[in-house]
């Protein structure tokens, strides 16, 4: 019998997602909303073995082989997969460093307030 997983999105995720079609609106909304579109159904395919993509490359060069990625045109949705949860964790550029990312994201999360 074939397991099924829940596909959810961190805020941080959806941020993600929001600040790329919001960029893509600004010089074609038509082509923002079928983007959309796109990324919403692809990644809702997760549901179903979502061990088929791959593990990130660069975070697997560091020893950290628990994120995979759908690569989706020029976009790479990461997620982890826990028990029967596939939880995206980021959305990001192929055309960015992600190693460059995630170290601004891990700056960010240390200067915040964790008290706000």
């Amino acid at each position: 019998m074939m397991q099924r997983f829940t596909v959810d999105w961190s805020k941080i995720a959806r941020k993600d997602l929001f600040l790329i079609i919001e960029y893509i609106s600004l010089n074609n909304p038509a082509a923002a909303k079928r983007a959309l579109q796109k990324i919403q159904e692809k990644a809702q395919q997760l549901y179903v073995y979502p061990e088929r993509c791959r593990i990130v490359p660069e975070l697997q060069r560091q020893g950290i082989s628990e994120y995979r990625e759908l690569i989706i045109d020029h976009l790479r949705v990461i997620f982890k997969i826990t028990l029967n949860l596939v939880f995206v964790v980021a959305v990001v550029d192929c055309r960015r460093n992600l190693e460059d990312i995630l170290l601004q994201r891990l700056l960010e999360i240390n200067h915040e307030n964790p008290f706000s």
